[in-house]
């Protein structure tokens, strides 16, 4: 009985844990934004503390990142467990960064042709939600996700949903689109973690034992 009650709870706990492992996380580049960072957007708004490997952080913010064309940041939080911390390195090409009062660029002029901004994450994410400005009417912004490359924009406008994988070590990159181009800036995006195969594994496992016990328990 006791045994019953020790396994189902432990199952419990690692079902709410990989809950709380898929919270939403929101990067945020409008220091405008009072959440202007990092941080958690299921249910309340909770901050996640940022590091850099360039030096502190002032403000818990990316305006270190202005003027530079590489760095990785390290974004950490009783959220994130059990990916705890998660890094990620921004690297722009064609000019250095900009972070404006609205949005995050290269070289202050938008998005243009042959400037980019890319992201390499730690871990594998979902990407659920892209923020852009300044994309008018049948204009796009070119996104390349783990080597495929969409266009987003048009009668859609700045904000477009949906689920987009990329794995650890591939790169998310942010470019000019060659037809019907906006010279855009990023505002944003939402991803949440994908648990790796051991988190799966053993959340298999204990609910399977789990249940296993309870089947034994309701024979007797």
């Amino acid at each position: 009985m006791k045994l019953t009650q020790t396994l189902l709870t432990a199952a419990a706990l690692s079902c709410f844990a990989y809950s709380a492992s898929a919270q939403s996380v929101r990067l945020t580049f409008d220091p405008g934004q009072t959440d202007y960072g990092a941080f958690e957007v299921s249910g309340v708004d909770t901050a996640l503390t940022l590091t850099r490997t360039g030096g502190a952080i002032a403000a818990n913010d990316f305006a270190e990142l202005d003027d530079l064309t590489s760095e990785t940041y390290t974004a950490t939080g009783a959220l994130l467990n059990p990916y705890n911390p998660l890094d990620f390195t921004i690297t722009t090409t064609g000019g250095v960064a900009n972070l404006d009062s609205s949005a995050f660029d290269v070289g202050g002029s938008g998005i243009d042709d042959a400037e980019s901004i890319s992201f390499v994450f730690d871990r594998s994410i979902i990407i659920t939600e892209f923020d852009f400005t300044n994309i008018g009417t049948s204009e796009f912004a070119s996104v390349t996700i783990a080597g495929s490359t969409q266009l987003f924009g048009d009668s859609s406008g700045d904000s477009h949903t949906g689920s987009f994988s990329l794995n650890a070590g591939q790169s998310l990159i942010f470019g000019f689109a060659a037809a019907d181009g906006a010279d855009y800036d990023l505002q944003a995006f939402t991803f949440t973690v994908v648990p790796e195969p051991g988190t799966y594994a053993l959340l298999a496992g204990i609910c399977a034992l789990g249940y296993v016990m309870t089947r034994r328990r309701s024979a007797v």
